[in-house]
């Protein structure tokens, strides 16, 4: 409310509503609703003072941000993240420096680049494959302060995944059509069969919202989408809030109440003779990742009848 006053141009009446209160957040993580974090809060803390010119301020919440954006170990939602990136951008566009970021980077000696954009963020993707210094240099051409950031991400390599479960469980079975447990690690093409995946909420963390099941399945199977012949799905199992079925893999999204298991099911069709690679299947809450479950992936082979 204070930042609305403050952009209409009434900044006194934005000082009267933010006299007395703390720039702190008590520590929260919120899954659904509003997906804010006390990060988040103080993201909009920061906006609202830098729309009332309040630097002084302004500065220790800015410096507070920079250190969870600097640590890798604290995880920030696409909220999260958005916001304080949005917030610290304002206050940069109020420090009558050059409204142009402007700076020069080398990656491993292979010589200087220049860069420059009006933009308060810019992400440069940098190649690893065939690095053999691993060196990056940065320097800046602009009067403002310039804050670098190295983020490397990557998946792990065939099967070099590790099964794991936190404060969500989950089981994979592969079944006939009749319901019987199947070895899906050799497969007659032809066979049809369902992915049958078991999400329990053991109660740790409450009520579970927002959660993404992630099944990717071998180039070699077929998803059979039941949805497509308009009748019921009678293999489905649970119904999900949404379910996106694509060509080789299903995102299935729900909520889990405490104690509560639900199962989710995919008809499969082994269409392809060969040997492929099976994922790992993976769960986890969209807004907080503390809350994550994944198997292990496997080889898989359709031999031909």
């Amino acid at each position: 409310l204070a930042a609305a006053y403050a952009a209409a141009g009434k900044t006194d009446v934005a000082k009267e509503i933010i006299d007395g209160l703390g720039l702190k957040v008590t520590a929260y993580t919120e899954m659904s609703g509003s997906y804010g974090s006390n990060v988040r809060d103080e993201a909009m803390i920061l906006e609202t003072l830098a729309l009332m010119d309040e630097r002084e301020q302004a500065v220790e919440v800015l410096q507070n941000l920079s250190d969870y954006l600097s640590d890798q170990r604290y995880w920030m939602s696409t909220q999260t993240t958005a916001y304080s990136l949005l917030a610290i951008g304002k206050f940069n566009a109020e420090t009558g420096d050059s409204e142009t970021m402007q700076f020069t980077y080398n990656l491993n000696g292979d010589g200087n680049v220049k860069a420059s954009t009006e933009l308060p963020v810019v992400q440069i993707d940098v190649p690893v494959a065939d690095l053999s210094q691993g060196k990056i240099t940065i320097e800046n051409t602009q009067s403002g302060v310039l804050y670098g950031r190295l983020i490397l991400q990557g998946q792990p390599l065939r099967g070099e995944e590790t099964a794991s479960e936190e404060n969500v469980s989950i089981t994979v079975r592969y079944k006939d059509l009749d319901g019987n447990t199947m070895d899906i690690s050799q497969l007659n093409q032809g066979d049809e069969f369902l992915a049958e995946v078991e999400i329990y909420n053991p109660s740790t963390r409450g009520r579970l919202e927002e959660m993404a099941l992630s099944q990717v399945f071998p180039s070699g199977w077929e998803i059979i989408n039941t949805r497509l012949n308009g009748g019921p799905d009678v293999y489905a199992g649970d119904t999900p809030e949404y379910m996106d079925i694509r060509d080789d893999r299903v995102y299935t999204y729900f909520d889990l109440n405490r104690g509560q298991r639900k199962t989710f099911r995919v008809q499969l069709n082994a269409a392809y003779a060969g040997t492929f690679y099976l994922p790992a299947v993976n769960c986890e809450a969209m807004y907080d990742n503390t809350i994550n479950a994944r198997t292990t992936g496997q080889t898989v082979t359709v031999q031909k009848p």
